[in-house]
């Protein structure tokens, strides 16, 4: 073997021992990873804090390592753009971001100092109008001026201006120009609009599409708008959501049929798809005192070609049997009134009375919007009810008169909003030719979310109530007031708040009562609610401040459905009278408790 064969194996062997060093130098793939923490400089009594803090990708993603330096970079970079447009946005236009990255730290820290600078604010807002036809109401700016000017702000009252006029005649609005002008020394911004109304429209001719066994006769005598009348936006989304809350489509659509050049009326196209028009229902309820309780239903929603609903219910528990039946013609003689008809047989076996009756009503209903409905009847109620083993037997005619405003959107679950019922109800008693009296009653509620992940509601009701005309012990005791249970003051016993006599309720003249309740979801399935009641009857005609309120505090889980939260409620009685038994109340239904 040469000299030169030697040395070119013992360099070989070098290389190869080198080649083994480097490779066991070599990081893992982990030790590729680089890790930071991110550290905000500017922030803290900023408004926009929280704002900024979720809309930073390098906040969002500081517990996922970044595989190389250039990509952590061009992460903060983003940033930059991303957190900048967001202040410039809440109306911040001075606003800049500077980053650091500190890579003398283990892990790395990124430094964000936000510089919001001044907040701008609206200025002056002038509009001119081009076109062929002048407006039929001018805008007035929603604006107001020295409010923020935020683009989210700005863009709502586009909207609304572009709204205004389509809520008076003109279908076809638009935006012909826009200026927006800041003006850096006193640190407002002005707005410019040049608007082209558009041409003026009537509401013309309404085609119907889709009907198979609805009368379109039916359905065009609920129409929201007069013939002639001037194009009305509201009108067409109020008749929209009439025709859906009908539940007798699952579909609804009404679209413009474009005119010609020189038309002063505008028709419509209704494209609707219906639901199967019947159903049947079943539920089952639970509450210590009272037992298990199911209740069923069958509906019919067009029952002869009209849309007429007829609704049958029969509800059992260890407390009552009830047998009912609705029915309601939408339409009747003018769009937005329905006739009512209804009739109830019932036989209640609460601790506080026995009752049978029969009660039959005939009346109208009207909606004067989606959020105001009042009705007016006249029934007539037979009734034998047996207190304190005295039996008595009434025949009542009355007249009960209902309103009701609701800006909620969800019957069972709802998480904003209010509702306001008031019922007032005379009676005149046949039987007993001496017996006048009336009923009133009035429940207030009101919802407010206080935040959306999670979901936390804070939800109250107060309902008060007078019967006036004649003494208690007169009153019918089926139509006295009662309180306590599932549907009033959870923690007592069912309709065991207020006057006794031998540790019997026998209810009184006048009722008051509170709820309180905070509701929080926490997944698409699972909640929460802590609550408390209170109430109080008494026997005179208005609440009296001697008679105390009794309340009761609770906890439940919600149980969340395709159909509506179910309920489980323990409640306890805070300071209960001495004729209250149980200490501990459980509750299981569908729904809310209000």
């Amino acid at each position: 073997m040469t000299l030169r064969q030697l040395l070119l194996i013992f360099l070989s062997m070098l290389a190869c021992v080198g080649l083994s060093v480097a490779l066991a130098e070599q990081p893992t793939p982990d030790e590729l990873e680089l890790r930071y923490t991110v550290h905000w400089n500017g922030i803290k009594k900023h408004p926009q804090k929280d704002a900024l803090v979720d809309a930073s990708r390098v906040e969002r993603l500081k517990d996922a390592p970044v595989p190389s330096f250039p990509l952590l970079q061009k992460r903060v970079n983003d940033d930059i753009v991303r957190l900048q447009s967001l202040l410039q946005a809440q109306g911040y236009y001075e606003a800049q971001i500077e980053t650091k990255i500190d890579t003398r730290t283990q892990p790395i820290t990124v430094n964000i100092t936000s510089i919001p600078g001044p907040l701008y604010r609206i200025g002056s807002q002038s509009i001119n109008y081009e076109g062929s036809t002048p407006p039929r109401s001018k805008w007035k700016p929603y604006l107001i001026h020295t409010d923020p000017a935020t683009t989210t702000a700005i863009q709502n009252a586009e909207r609304r201006m572009l709204r205004h006029f389509k809520n008076n005649g003109q279908p076809y609005p638009r935006i012909v120009k826009q200026d927006y002008l800041i003006d850096l020394e006193s640190k407002v911004m002005d707005l410019s609009y040049t608007i082209d109304p558009g041409p003026t429209y009537r509401f013309g001719e309404l085609e119907i599409e889709g009907m198979t066994s609805v009368g379109k006769r039916s359905i065009l005598r609920q129409v929201t708008w007069d013939a002639n009348q001037f194009y009305d936006l509201r009108l067409i989304e109020d008749f929209e959501k009439h025709l859906i809350l009908s539940g007798l489509f699952s579909k609804v659509r009404i679209t413009e049929i474009p005119p010609p050049a020189d038309a002063t009326h505008l028709d419509f196209i209704l494209e609707v798809t219906e639901r199967y028009q019947r159903t049947i229902r079943f539920g089952v309820n639970y509450q210590s005192e009272e037992g298990f309780g199911v209740n069923s239903s069958w509906e019919h929603r067009n029952l002869f070609g009209d849309g007429e609903d007829l609704t049958l219910n029969v509800e059992l528990s260890e407390l009552s049997t009830i047998a009912s039946a609705d029915f309601s013609k939408p339409g009747f003689k003018i769009r937005n009134q329905s006739l009512l008809y209804g009739f109830e047989i019932a036989d209640e076996r609460p601790e506080a009375y026995d009752s049978t009756s029969f009660s039959t009503f005939i009346g109208l209903g009207r909606s004067y919007s989606q959020r105001f409905l009042t009705s007016v009847a006249i029934g007539y109620k037979y009734s034998s009810v047996t207190q304190s083993d005295e039996n008595n037997n009434y025949g009542l005619i009355y007249l009960p008169i209902y309103l009701a405003w609701d800006t909620t959107l969800d019957e069972l679950n709802p998480q904003k909003g209010y509702r306001l019922n008031t019922e007032l109800t005379p009676y005149t008693d046949v039987l007993n030719g001496d017996l006048d009296f009336a009923r009133l009653q009035i429940t207030g509620t009101h919802y407010y979310t206080l935040s959306r992940r999670p979901i936390i509601v804070l939800a109250g009701r107060a309902t008060a109530g007078t019967l006036q005309g004649a003494a208690t012990d007169d009153i019918p005791a089926d139509e006295r007031f009662y309180s306590g249970g599932g549907g009033s003051v959870r923690g007592y016993s069912y309709q065991s708040i207020g006057p006794k006599v031998d540790g019997q309720s026998v209810g009184g003249s006048s009722l008051l009562e509170m709820s309180f309740e905070v509701r929080a979801r926490f997944t698409e399935t699972w909640g929460f609610a802590t609550f408390i009641d209170g109430g109080m009857v008494a026997t005179n005609t208005s609440p009296h401040l001697n008679t105390p309120m009794q309340w009761g505090a609770g906890a439940g889980l919600r149980i969340f459905t395709g159909i509506g939260p179910l309920r489980l409620d323990l409640a306890y009685p805070i300071n209960p009278d001495e004729d209250q038994e149980s200490r501990l109340q459980f509750y299981i239904s569908l729904g809310q408790a209000f």
